[in-house]
């Protein structure tokens, strides 16, 4: 496993905000506007990294930031990018960013995905009250936090790591194929499907997924990615929602799977 303390360190509570920094559980305040009807005011915990420059957080009221999960718990929510956690690794998806999960400090013992294209312009108080409310938050470290921001510039400057992120490299380690009709939740085939759970295991870190596919005809299929059977068998759920919904808006090439239904 790669020295994750290459990358972050614990900050102390009185250190300045930074670019890089991760704070979770910061109190949000979303103002949403529904097609008719008054503004709706929606309050919401959401963990977000720091994109503005270390330079300029000091004299600004509002901070630019992204959200940040789980790696995992992404996946799951968007398991047709699980084939390219490899790719998003390595810098080939400008849109995202991995932050690796750091040993000193449970509440950052996963690692994390950013979300760069989905940008946020946050008042820097709800930040500071954050901090100061002792919510988690953690700091990069150089040269990792000059990585970031080259990734938040979209820059062609490319800067090296002494200590690179493990690779997602997943071995299958089994595979059994079955007959499932009901899928929980209320979601249920008119008749048996095959499917195939197959489990799988990150090379040298050891993180364990499980994968969850309902085969179509002519090599069609739709899947679910999940920590465990469980996680997988909900995402797989999300996955044939969307789907289906993808059909409802016209979309024929998943008529084979709303005829399931």
């Amino acid at each position: 496993m790669a020295a994750i303390d290459a990358w972050h360190e614990a900050p102390s509570k009185s250190d300045p905000i930074a670019q890089g920094d991760q704070v979770l559980n910061v109190e949000h305040f979303e103002v949403r506007h529904p097609p008719t009807g008054d503004p709706i005011v929606a309050v919401q915990d959401r963990d977000f990294i720091i994109l503005t420059q270390s330079c300029d957080t000091p004299g600004h009221s509002t901070l630019l930031v992204a959200p940040i999960e789980p790696l995992y718990d992404w996946a799951a929510r968007n398991p047709h990018m699980f084939p390219d956690l490899e790719n998003i690794r390595k810098g080939e998806f400008t849109s995202y960013y991995i932050l690796p999960r750091f040993a000193g400090a449970m509440d950052f013992n996963r690692d994390r995905i950013a979300t760069l294209d989905d940008l946020i312009s946050l008042p820097r108080a709800e930040i500071e009250r954050a901090i100061d409310s002792g919510r988690p938050r953690l700091k990069m470290k150089s040269p990792p936090r000059e990585h970031f921001a080259q990734s938040v510039a979209r820059s062609l400057m490319r800067v090296g790591l002494p200590v690179d992120i493990d690779p997602y490299k997943f071995e299958q380690t089994d595979s059994a194929k079955s007959a499932v009709q009901t899928l929980g939740a209320g979601l249920r085939f008119r008749e048996e499907q095959k499917t195939t759970t197959s489990h799988h295991r990150r090379t040298k870190v050891g993180d364990q997924i499980t994968k969850v596919t309902v085969h179509g005809p002519n090599g069609a299929y739709v899947q679910g990615i999940g920590e465990t059977d469980e996680g997988a068998l909900a995402s797989l759920r999300g996955a044939i929602e969307v789907r289906r919904a993808e059909c409802a808006a016209g979309d024929t090439k998943w008529q084979w799977l709303e005829d399931l239904f």
